[in-house]
């Protein structure tokens, strides 16, 4: 299908590098040109090309790069395409991409992507070939584009890596994966001070999003954050129900401390994930959890299948436990105001903390 085309991907961190690795692999296509404006990156994969030469007589263009770059890269790479060319991105938020496509529809196929992919490791030197195996990777193209040859291009482009293909209205998808990848992101950077109190191994899962890039985050944040601030403050709902329930119980003979009730705490902010995805399922008429990634599945790795279960498992403990959920919902409701306001010092100062 692809072996009289020439591919260009534009950014070789984990997701264009792991999408070249496993097109490389399939030999599908007759060119594959890759590049990234990091120097050091170019010169490690041996990129001895330029931008406009990359995307010069290329039938499909990649956009691997971080949303926040569409607004000055698309004008600078539009004047050196081919006419018809087709335009994907992989940004974990759709609006950018489309807002940024705007000016130049008539003229190329733009198919707004996201693959459900990824690890909290950055880099080609993470990329791998079977990173999109059976996978979802979600399409976002206009109603009257679903059964266009250029969406039907970029979904064959990722098949070939193995992933499985999903459409979706792209202003459902950004609410939903505010709920199901962002909102648990966030919730991850709010433990960040705590983490130190779970040492155990079995919370090395619960905790895997805690390493993840805060200035790549930060841009997700704001790109998306009328629907993040939204989740936020849903997910908060449910804390402060459960604190409130917890500074009503009885109180304890012995009060533990705030280190032996971190891992309870934990348990109720992983409980709390699972009962805001559940609290939509009315208003969305699907269950949001279907499109979740792994980021999701580890921070409710702790979820107890019954909550009431849990708050008997920690009535004993309940003024600790409350003291965890008290500092967590401070320090969540700060990063969501940072977010609100659109401030991205203040949230890369809360984050780098």
């Amino acid at each position: 299908m692809f072996l009289n085309k020439k591919l260009a991907i534009i950014g070789t961190g984990l997701i264009g590098g792991s999408l070249c690795l496993a097109l490389q692999k399939q030999g599908a296509f007759r060119e594959i040109a890759l590049y990234d404006s990091n120097a050091a990156t170019r010169h490690a994969l041996n990129i001895k090309h330029g931008l406009q030469e990359t995307v010069e007589d290329a039938d499909i263009i990649l956009l691997a790069t971080p949303l926040e770059t569409f607004p000055a890269l698309l004008p600078t790479i539009m004047p050196h395409l081919k006419e018809q060319a087709i335009i994907s991105d992989m940004a974990s938020v759709k609006l950018p991409f489309v807002e940024a496509t705007l000016p130049y529809r008539g003229h190329h196929f733009f198919v707004p992507a996201h693959p459900i992919a990824g690890s909290e490791k950055t880099g080609f030197e993470a990329a791998n070939a079977d990173l999109f195996r059976d996978k979802q990777v979600i399409l976002c193209p206009e109603e009257k584009d679903v059964q266009s040859e250029a969406v039907a291009t970029i979904k064959a482009i990722w098949e070939l890596a193995g992933a499985k293909i999903v459409y979706m209205p792209y202003p459902l998808h950004d609410i939903v994966y505010a709920y199901v990848s962002h909102l648990p992101q966030l919730i991850a950077f709010a433990l960040t001070p705590d983490r130190l109190l779970l040492q155990d191994a079995k919370y090395t899962t619960f905790l895997r999003l805690t390493h993840s890039s805060p200035a790549l985050w930060v841009e997700i944040f704001l790109a998306n954050r009328e629907n993040i601030v939204n989740a936020t403050e849903n997910y908060l709902g449910f804390i402060s129900h459960i604190t409130q329930e917890l500074l009503e119980t009885p109180s304890e003979a012995t009060p533990a401390s705030v280190s032996d009730a971190s891992p309870l705490g934990a348990n109720v902010i992983a409980n709390c994930l699972v009962a805001t995805m559940l609290s939509l399922e009315p208003e969305f008429g699907f269950n949001v959890t279907e499109f979740a990634g792994s980021g999701f599945r580890d921070m409710t790795s702790l979820a107890k299948e019954n909550i009431e279960t849990l708050l008997e498992a920690i009535s004993g403990n309940h003024l600790a436990v409350s003291q965890v959920l008290q500092a967590f919902s401070q320090r969540l409701l700060l990063l969501k105001q940072g977010i609100a306001a659109n401030d991205k010092a203040t949230l890369l100062t809360l984050l780098t903390q």
